[in-house]
């Protein structure tokens, strides 16, 4: 939070982005479902899904108004009344990828195409040129055998927890918070659907539950599957696991194709 943030705003960090302009989707998107479940009194984790569509591209370090819309939806708008996204809770819960072993994410992870090709290596959830503690460096490769799958291993850290990101937290202090249980289900679902700089993925739709807390030190296998494409369109679920492959947490999302043109010398 910054000290310019207004009341009831929503602020995004510099250090959330995703796109170097604009803030990280899925951690844009989280920040909204965290904000739409304490209101509807559902908690910080439950089994309501939330449904976020992104507008427009959230733009960093500016306070954008939140505002309910009837009992179970919420938006963000910019000062002049832009839409950015809308939040609404939904059923059914979304699916999730079957799980892969520790082995098989770890090796998947040798493999991740964004070493070599990165169209936003700034992202906070899966860009190569951030420092660890700083970023989540989550760097999904192809599963061996697996059309449409990635597969990463995935050991946050304190620097995620409530306690270090959430200046309200009282309670659970050592577990991450939403917004970053949902930035981790977001880029393993673009690279599994052919996301490199020639053919950029934005986040266009997520939905998203968290099952379980998690634990911010305890290690976790993140994955990721497309499931089709539709023209621009892409349609891929990620699921987070724990060591005992429990499905902590899952998303459906719909990503747009872009042109390269859009994003150029925004890295």
């Amino acid at each position: 939070m910054s000290h310019h943030e207004a009341p009831n705003a929503l602020w995004i960090a510099q250090r959330f982005r995703g796109p170097h302009r604009s803030g990280n989707g899925g951690y844009t998107a989280g920040a909204l479902a965290q904000r739409l479940l304490a209101r509807s009194g559902s908690g910080v984790s439950t089994d309501r899904a939330v449904c976020v569509t992104l507008r427009l591209p959230p733009p960093l370090e500016t306070p954008l108004e939140v505002s309910m819309v009837g009992d179970d939806s919420l938006r963000t708008t910019t000062a002049a009344g832009a839409v950015i996204a809308q939040a609404q809770l939904v059923s059914p819960l979304p699916a999730a990828p079957p799980p892969v072993s520790s082995q098989t994410a770890a090796q998947a992870g040798k493999a991740y195409r964004g070493y070599v090709d990165h169209p936003f290596p700034f992202c906070f959830s899966c860009g190569t040129d951030r420092a660890v503690g700083d970023a989540l460096r989550l760097f999904a490769g192809p599963v061996p055998e697996q059309a449409g799958m990635t597969a990463a291993l995935w050991q946050p850290g304190t620097s995620f927890s409530r306690a270090a990101l959430d200046v309200d937290a009282v309670t659970e202090p050592r577990m991450l918070t939403t917004p970053v249980v949902w930035a981790a289900l977001d880029c393993p679902g673009a690279w599994a659907a052919d996301f490199d700089s020639g053919r950029p993925l934005v986040l266009g739709r997520m939905t998203a539950v968290v099952h379980h807390e998690l634990p911010a030190d305890e290690p976790y296998v993140v994955v990721g599957k497309c499931l089709r494409q539709e023209g621009r369109k892409a349609f891929t679920t990620t699921g987070v696991y724990d060591q005992d492959s429990r499905l902590m947490a899952a998303a459906e999302a719909i990503w747009l194709a872009v042109d390269p043109a859009t994003f150029a010398g925004l890295q």
